[in-house]
């Protein structure tokens, strides 16, 4: 995370991430600085939660918390409370990131990676699932693995199968490596953003129509006579009138449009490049 973190402080398409706590932005920027000498920080002790803007342009589109679990909560009983908040950060995620050690998968060491359990994690909290979701299996240390193809990714099979079958679902096998040399450390967190932000932009647009229309009922009452008597009502009682009530639903409506605006290019851009990626990324994924 460290260093997509890094990555993103330079504007990729158009992109870039600021932590929102300011002590967060410079840990996550010295971490990400001692990766690229090749220092490596301690695995994730605990559950940790950041809160991050997503930028286009320089300026704010999205703001999003991410939720980093450490490996051993996998191997933790259901009961133990490490094991709880990652059962409840699946069920509610929009985007899902898997990290799995590619040479431990080449080498067949499935214990090591702990698909198994990841794999019916991820299948038991997307049973009831109500909202669209984007799954990342992230291959961490492809650039000591050169030989990296389908026929290792075999474990996630029936994972991908099931995630074909489910229309709520879209997920990709994205390669990575960090280091002196960064290799897509930035391509996970876009990828698991792009479905999050789309389903923003379509409530905005849903917001907007409940608006209008809500609107132009107000307005008909107001324009029909027995609108009319009831409009002398309310004034009278100092409550509000239809047509008073028709122009409030009308300025949220382009109050809401207003915000739809400085999202729409961005939504494009970012499926865009995602599906322009990498020619590494798509033969894993085709």
């Amino acid at each position: 995370m460290s260093a997509m973190y890094g990555a993103l402080q330079q504007e990729i398409r158009g992109f870039s991430l600021r932590a929102m706590n300011n002590h967060e932005h410079e840990r996550l920027l010295r971490l990400s600085q001692n990766i690229h000498r090749g220092e490596y920080p301690d695995p994730t002790a605990q559950r940790d939660e950041y809160q991050f803007g997503l930028y286009y342009q320089g300026k704010k589109i999205f703001d999003f918390c991410w939720a980093d679990h450490r490996g051993g909560s996998l191997r933790e009983t259901q009961n133990s409370e490490q094991a709880r908040l990652l059962f409840n950060d699946l069920k509610k995620a929009d985007g899902i990131l898997m990290f799995c050690d590619a040479e431990a998968l080449v080498c067949k060491n499935n214990r090591h990676n702990q698909i198994g359990r990841m794999i019916s994690l991820v299948n038991n909290s997307v049973q009831c699932l109500n909202h669209s979701l984007t799954l990342g299996i992230v291959l961490t240390k492809t650039d000591l693995v050169p030989n990296l193809n389908k026929q290792h990714l075999q474990p996630f099979q029936s994972l991908l199968q099931g995630i074909s079958a489910n229309k709520s679902m879209t997920g990709k096998i994205i390669p990575v490596a960090c280091g002196v040399k960064n290799i897509n450390v930035e391509l996970p967190v876009l990828y698991a953003l792009q479905i999050g932000i789309s389903n923003y932009l379509s409530g905005l647009y849903k917001e907007m129509s409940e608006h209008q229309k809500k609107a132009q009922k107000y307005q008909q009452k107001s324009e029909s006579f027995k609108g009319f008597l009831k409009e002398i009502w309310q004034t009278l009682n100092e409550e509000p009138t239809y047509s008073e009530l028709a122009s409030d639903s009308y300025l949220k409506s382009r109050q809401t449009y207003q915000k739809i605006q400085p999202i729409i290019e961005p939504v494009k851009t970012l499926e865009t490049y995602i599906n322009n990626a990498s020619t590494l990324l798509n033969s894993l994924n085709n």
